[in-house]
């Protein structure tokens, strides 16, 4: 399995430096920004493509990373908290278990040994 995972990797790697190898003219053309409000005008100097790609993938990255925060927390708390009721759960079975182990002793709930019914 973990050759299957090296090879994977390998050709997805591949695969996107193939990717990039033939569109060089696109990844490496530079371009501006320019935000034009009504009040305001700001123009971002000029960068390779490449560059706003991977800046705005990491932006995606961030903004899932931090939409799904909260749902995480509450994931971890959920299973804290049923962590706790299992190993409650096993406590009890064990003391039951220990309780039931004293229960099939002979004589043990009246106190009187039982006799031999062969001699």
């Amino acid at each position: 399995m973990n050759k299957l995972k090296v090879v994977f990797w390998v050709l997805l790697i591949g695969f996107f430096g193939l990717l990039i190898y033939q569109n060089q003219e696109l990844f490496l053309s530079k371009k501006g920004l320019r935000i034009d409000l009504y009040f305001y005008a700001y123009q971002v100097p000029e960068i390779t493509n490449a560059i706003y790609y991977l800046a705005f993938f990491l932006i995606g990255l961030l903004v899932s990373y931090f939409a799904t925060l909260a749902e995480r927390f509450k994931s971890n708390k959920t299973i804290k908290d049923l962590k706790s009721t299992a190993d409650s759960h096993l406590q009890k079975v064990s003391e039951l278990q220990a309780e039931l182990n004293t229960l099939k002793r002979p004589g043990a709930a009246s106190g009187v040994q039982p006799q031999d019914s062969a001699s």
